[in-house]
């Protein structure tokens, strides 16, 4: 299916929960005086496609005793049944599904006989791109007993859904849990756009049901997730929440319309390079440059041409020749009240537009790709939770949650070279450290194992470290501390392979095969760390306080994708999409570099 198609097929929704087919009822009834305080949800009536129809929403006291406060919010559908009652959100976007911890809400069903409850509708991303792809919906009858006049309260997060896609095989007929959908769509995100907002309440148009003449009401809306946790309290005068809305988008300018888009692939030539800025305050600034290789070693600026400065919005485009390869665009964007927005994207040059990344057409591996972006992965989020350096050196230009004091000490002469491959057998292990005061001790660990190496240099702040060990193939990590006079101290880490094949590494064999079971364990390792330290989704459930994290609250474990199947057979998709998850997701931790040109308030960064 299109890109184009799916949007317009999510889009007529409304057709779709009738019989899947037809055409949305566009006809809109605002039904809450300016009085009113909504506190971010919009209430409306919706005609449904078949024809008229009317539906009625009243915040009202009771009905009976409502889960929270005193009141609730009411709904009635008139006689023909025909009348549409949404209740929108659509403040909830680009918040991770798999970071959502909490998702409830109580009804209340006057109307005796029916199974007819207001049902949920999540408006979904799939592509990274802000915009929704598909959607998911709950129905309170498909996840137990609808019993009128009584409240009941729907955990729609453990529960069954249903996405008029059938995305991932979630249909209505066969609703199923979210990590079903999660396993196959793991960077799955919250989005609104108009008339999809990222969460709706409704009552009424979904088939299958009585509509006539029906009754009932909404209270206590729960949601949890990316770092944002409120009830809503529906009452007589309005909406009260017991804790704040998702805060407002970060001031500063805003990108959109990235050209090329964001990691697609593009013909050798004369290449748009082009987005659209918009800011509260004039734009006066617009800088770019073109960073070439898979870690943007080298990179060159970019002469843009800016139509808008010193206006609120402003087009930047060039258009450069450029060869196959891989591509970085790098934009910083200032306003004149000093807000910045720094955006970063990757694209792809190729004569066959099957290429991507990670991967060539055919399936292939890109292997110094992957091995690229891993390194890369796992050196910076040691050094960020453990103040571990890679390098041997201090890296003040990434933040860390370590208390370091490393002084001037410098680690280098790493044997084996970091990510070597040596035959078995006997191997030297070493390293060289300096530091500006006596160094008063140095450790050597091989697998996390204390070696009792022999030591000497040429003074009290040069010293070399070094011992031979008998080693059988295998992967192995070095890890070497160094503790000067004055109480500076620095640790390095870095791994080595022992193969009889010089082409294997870590993550591959020599024939450029990836590994699936250590690519998955790193995979897994980076994942279920990442989603501890930014959100305290707990892989095992459990608080690790030896792990840095930025919630204050522990969640459970989330779904990982499946990487390979039962083969051994990558699944460039899923690899490819977790790849780029966390490429993303760290640029704005660590920098606040946005993927997209947008702020992205539901991931924690330690950018200013």
């Amino acid at each position: 299916m299109t890109r184009r198609h799916t949007l317009a097929v999510i889009q007529w929704l409304a057709a779709m929960i009738l019989s899947l087919v037809g055409a949305f009822g566009a006809f809109g009834i605002p039904v809450v005086s300016a009085a009113v305080n909504t506190d971010g949800w919009e209430l409306e009536a919706v005609a449904c496609p078949s024809g008229g129809g009317l539906a009625v929403g009243e915040f009202v006291g009771g009905p009976a005793i409502p889960p929270s406060g005193s009141g609730s919010l009411e709904i009635r559908i008139a006689s023909d049944g025909k009348g549409w009652f949404q209740v929108r959100y659509p403040q909830l976007t680009n918040i991770p599904l798999s970071s959502i911890t909490t998702l409830q809400y109580s009804t209340y069903v006057e109307t005796p006989n029916t199974s007819a409850a207001p049902y949920l509708t999540l408006s979904i991303d799939l592509t990274g791109d802000g915009t929704p792809d598909d959607q998911l919906i709950f129905e309170p009858s498909q996840n137990g007993t609808v019993t009128s006049q009584t409240w009941q309260t729907w955990d729609a997060l453990n529960g069954l859904w249903w996405s008029p896609n059938g995305t991932a095989g979630l249909t209505r007929d066969h609703p199923q849990p979210l990590s079903t959908y999660l396993a196959q769509n793991p960077t799955a995100r919250l989005a609104s756009a108009s008339g999809m907002p990222s969460l709706m309440l409704a009552a009424g148009c979904l088939s299958g049901y009585a509509w006539n003449n029906w009754q009932g009401s909404i209270d206590n809306v729960t949601f949890s997730g990316g770092g944002i946790t409120t009830t809503w309290d529906f009452e007589p005068t309005g909406v009260i929440s017991t804790a704040p809305p998702p805060p407002p988008l970060v001031a500063g300018p805003i990108l959109s319309t990235l050209t090329p888009k964001p990691w697609t692939t593009v013909s050798p030539g004369n290449v748009q390079i082009a987005f659209t800025v918009v800011s509260p305050n004039p734009i006066t600034a617009v800088t770019a440059i073109l960073a070439t290789g898979p870690t943007a070693s080298t990179s060159q600026p970019l002469t843009m041409q800016v139509n808008g400065l010193g206006t609120f919005q402003a087009q930047a485009s060039t258009m450069p020749s450029l060869q196959p390869g891989l591509y970085t665009v790098r934009v910083t964007v200032q306003d004149s009240q000093g807000h910045v927005r720094r955006t970063t994207w990757p694209f792809v040059v190729s004569t066959n537009l099957g290429d991507s990344w990670w991967f060539l057409a055919d399936g292939t591996p890109r292997r110094d790709v992957i091995e690229a972006t891993l390194r890369s992965l796992v050196e910076a989020f040691r050094w960020h939770l453990y103040g571990e350096t890679w390098d041997g050196q201090s890296h003040a230009d990434i933040p860390t949650h370590a208390s370091l004091n490393p002084g001037a000490i410098h680690f280098d002469g790493f044997a084996p070279d970091r990510y070597a491959t040596l035959p078995p057998g006997e191997i030297q292990l070493a390293v060289h450290v300096t530091a500006d005061s006596p160094l008063r001790d140095v450790t050597l660990w091989l697998n996390g194992q204390p070696l009792s190496p022999e030591k000497g240099g040429p003074s009290e702040t040069s010293l070399a470290i070094f011992t031979t060990q008998p080693l059988t193939a295998g992967s192995y990590g070095l890890r070497a501390t160094a503790i000067d006079a004055a109480g500076h101290q620095l640790t390095t880490t870095w791994s080595f392979m022992v193969s009889n094949d010089p082409g294997e590494s870590a993550w591959f064999f020599g024939n450029g095969t990836l590994k699936a079971a250590t690519t998955t364990r790193t995979l897994k390792a980076l994942v279920e760390a990442f989603r501890w330290h930014l959100w305290g989704i707990s892989w095992d459930g459990q608080p690790h306080p030896d792990l840095p994290t930025h919630a204050t609250t522990v969640s459970p474990a989330q779904p990982l994708p499946t990487w390979f199947d039962s083969n051994g057979q990558p699944n460039p998709q899923a690899l490819s999409d977790t790849l780029r998850s966390l490429v993303e997701v760290f640029r704005w931790h660590f920098w606040g570099e946005s993927w997209d040109g947008q702020p992205h308030p539901e991931v924690p960064t330690h950018a200013s």
